[in-house]
């Protein structure tokens, strides 16, 4: 038995990824966690008393969405007079998340004028996660 790419790259236990796993009489790949690189087509050929079998295999992994980091609080956009104070503040999601203001990046505009702090009209709080 014998596992290849359908490039011809043949796939044995020197070889393999570590997190490909053949089955003790090889009629099983195991591939796990599967990852985006893996998607491939897979070919198993068997040679039985001369008679030569082969078997096809299409993997396709699908990419997870990226986790979402950080979450808008309240409504945008952020409508106030002239005059009057506003703050802007996003919320971290997730607990296993640690962020410091440098982390954050506020920009204004269409253009994303990246936000001047060292006027003393917009201040950031919050760890970062806030402007005012």
């Amino acid at each position: 038995i014998t596992w290849m790419h359908m490039s011809g790259d043949v796939i044995n236990l020197e070889n393999k990824p570590d997190h490909f796993e053949f089955s003790e009489d090889m009629l099983t790949l195991t591939i796990n966690p599967a990852d985006i690189t893996d998607a491939n087509e897979y070919k198993m050929e068997i040679v039985y008393e001369g008679v030569v079998g082969a078997c096809l295999f299409e993997l396709i992994v699908n990419p997870v969405p990226p986790k979402k980091l950080i979450e808008l609080v309240g409504e945008s956009p952020v409508v106030v007079k002239e005059g009057e104070c506003a703050t802007l503040s996003v919320e971290v999601v997730g607990a296993d998340s640690t962020f410091s203001a440098g982390d954050f990046k506020w920009d204004s505009g269409l253009v994303n004028t990246p936000i001047d702090f060292s006027s003393d009209k917009i201040s950031v709080i919050n760890g970062g996660k806030s402007i005012k």
